[in-house]
């Protein structure tokens, strides 16, 4: 339960570090903004210190917060000295970043009259803000809630936030689900997510369109989103403007897929943690990727071979989201690396020849229930005999139906060359 205090705080001087938390940055600045008789230090993590917060302080000025610069002007670390906020017409540069005028929103109830909102350069993340403008309407009295929003301008009603007690139900987290809806598709089975649903307040589920397009199996039903693989995830080119979340997700996995990936509308996301269009087309560009990369897109060519070879580079030294993101591509490189290592230490325990005729009869074995398998490694100098031909040495059997790799369509006991190719969990090679 959280007990409202009327929108004040009675600790009206304190100090507050925000860390890496840029949503919180600008929400609870503007909240704070808005106190009478305030005076509250703000600062937050060597990266929050570089990024541009001087667009929603400038606003917040005009509007009679002081902020007084501890450091680089329009970054933390700063002192507010607040005194509630003006009502007048408010303007806002809020190219880079929709929350700017989120925080700004949440506070109009408080003023008790009409209010308006510009931002006449446009802004990003649209479906945020009419989230936030949802939310708003629940918890305003009689749940009204009455505005425009057209021409980079929204208009507010005269309205007044609730004072008595009531229930609100938050909606799971789109963006993290977008890890968990990705997943299935690169490793097998199926993923349900409780609670999913089609329409939901938070624009970033309209990410499971883009899986869809990409050749996935998303569903939603009375038990939430249903991701199943349904064949190898293709190609294509996407505007992530309204979803630049779930960005790093697709591109993560972005060496899996058999086409040319185009990620665009995602200019704005180079000012968050870090500037996360560079550092995704660097970890990239480490896996053996072809990757151009444009002010506000990344270009990705794929090459699983060269992934495979340079796996033990996966995605290092990241900060959270793309931790995240890329458990997803090392989840897909681990799960054949230890389908590979655990049927050769089962040839040499039990003194078995495993082939392309009973591998899967030997999965079983290891413990592994797969409705197909994806690659298998033959064990040094063993001599495999398939229907067309003898050879020799290091090669991978990919054990397929109609799997897609880098474009080269495989049947189920083709036999193709690998002599590079490195075990994922060990980096040695196999």
């Amino acid at each position: 339960k959280i007990r409202g205090k009327g929108g004040c705080i009675e600790n009206k001087a304190c100090t507050i570090n925000v860390g890496h938390a840029g949503t919180i940055a600008r929400f609870l600045t503007c909240f704070l903004a808005s106190q009478k008789s305030g005076i509250f230090s703000m600062d937050g993590s060597e990266a929050m210190r570089k990024r541009p917060m001087h667009e929603l302080l400038n606003c917040l000025e005009d509007l009679g917060c002081k902020v007084k610069y501890q450091g680089e002007k329009g970054c933390f670390p700063f002192i507010l000295y607040t005194n509630g906020l003006f009502n007048k017409k408010i303007h806002i540069d809020a190219r880079k970043s929709g929350q700017n005028i989120s925080g700004i929103l949440m506070q109009c109830p408080l003023l008790e009259s009409d209010c308006e909102i510009n931002f006449k350069n446009g802004t990003v993340s649209v479906p945020f803000i009419k989230m936030t403008l949802d939310m708003m309407r629940s918890f305003c009295k009689n749940n009204k809630l009455s505005y425009t929003f057209e021409n980079n301008s929204i208009k507010l009603e005269k309205c007044s936030y609730k004072n008595e007690n009531f229930s609100y139900e938050i909606e799971p987290d789109a963006t993290a689900a977008s890890y968990f809806m990705t997943l299935s598709q690169v490793v097998g089975g199926t993923c349900v997510i409780p609670g999913m649903k089609e329409q939901m307040l938070q624009g970033d589920i309209a990410y499971f369109d883009v899986l869809n397009t990409l050749g996935a199996n998303i569903t939603f039903g009375e038990d939430g989103l249903r991701s199943r693989q349904e064949r190898p995830l293709s190609g294509g080119s996407f505007d992530f403007v309204d979803i630049s979340d779930t960005f790093l997700t697709l591109a993560a996995i972005s060496p899996l897929l058999s086409e040319t990936l185009e990620i665009y509308g995602i200019e704005h996301t180079r000012k968050q943690e870090t500037d996360r269009v560079s550092a995704m087309a660097r970890e990239l560009v480490k896996l053996g990727q072809d990757v151009t990369e444009k002010s506000d897109r990344l270009i990705i060519r794929p090459n699983l071979n060269k992934l495979i070879s340079q796996s033990d580079n996966l995605y290092k030294n990241l900060e959270q989201r793309y931790k995240r993101s890329s458990c997803i591509l090392n989840d897909s490189c681990t799960t054949v690396s230890r389908i590979m290592y655990q049927l050769q230490n089962f040839q040499k325990d039990k003194n078995v020849e495993v082939n392309s005729s009973n591998v899967i009869e030997y999965l079983s074995h290891i413990g592994l229930k797969l409705e197909r398998m994806l690659a298998f490694i033959y064990t040094k100098n063993k001599v495999i005999r398939d229907e067309e031909r003898e050879m020799k040495g290091n090669f991978a059997v990919i054990v397929v139906d109609g799997y897609e790799l880098n474009h080269l369509k495989l049947d189920k006991k083709t036999c193709i060359e690998a002599k590079s190719l490195r075990d994922p969990l060990t980096g040695q090679l196999l």
